[in-house]
């Protein structure tokens, strides 16, 4: 029954995956109302959709205490690999949010080249552990911050995020 629901709320994740990318048109600019909620696409320094690791990034803001980010490493010899997690908010300045650790580095699921597998799984959140926690001994955060950029008020394509700081959500752990 829990493989079940795992298996249901990765499917329903990856499909939310991919229509945000089949809607990621453009069009008229519009007048965005205030709302953190919503779905973002990675975006990175040099306005591209990977991070330093080459992972695509999703963001989808559920409830104004609660995310879920989905990160997918593509391979030109093998089938793409998901990393899918879930955290807490603990603040919101503004359309910059400071994310928790704990739930983040529990909720971790990875499909190694399309296939689910515990141990792989347990693998990518030991070496994700070890990051964050070298992270933390770096700065002292106790959390890290995710900056926002609301372009639209539909909720299936809200605009952009990116990460404060020197880190990679896949915290070193694609394979």
């Amino acid at each position: 029954m829990k493989t079940s629901k795992k298996l249901i709320a990765l499917l329903l994740a990856v499909t939310t995956v991919i229509s945000m990318t089949a809607c990621g048109g453009k069009g008229k600019k519009e007048n965005v109302d205030y709302n953190i909620m919503g779905n973002y696409v990675f975006k990175n320094e040099d306005g591209g959709n990977t991070d330093a690791e080459g992972a695509e990034w999703y963001l989808f803001i559920d409830a104004e205490t609660k995310f879920h980010l989905v990160g997918v490493k593509k391979y030109d010899n093998a089938i793409q690999s998901i990393r899918i997690d879930e955290g807490q908010i603990v603040s919101v300045n503004g359309y910059q949010i400071d994310c928790n650790f704990t739930p983040y580095s529990m909720f971790t699921k990875y499909l190694n080249h399309g296939q689910s597998d515990e141990a792989v799984t347990e693998t990518v959140k030991s070496i994700s552990q070890e990051a964050i926690a070298a992270y933390q001994d770096k700065t002292g955060d106790e959390f890290f911050q995710i900056q926002l950029d609301r372009t639209s008020n539909d909720m299936q394509n809200s605009g952009t995020f990116s990460v404060v700081g020197d880190i990679t959500l896949g915290w070193g752990s694609w394979q």
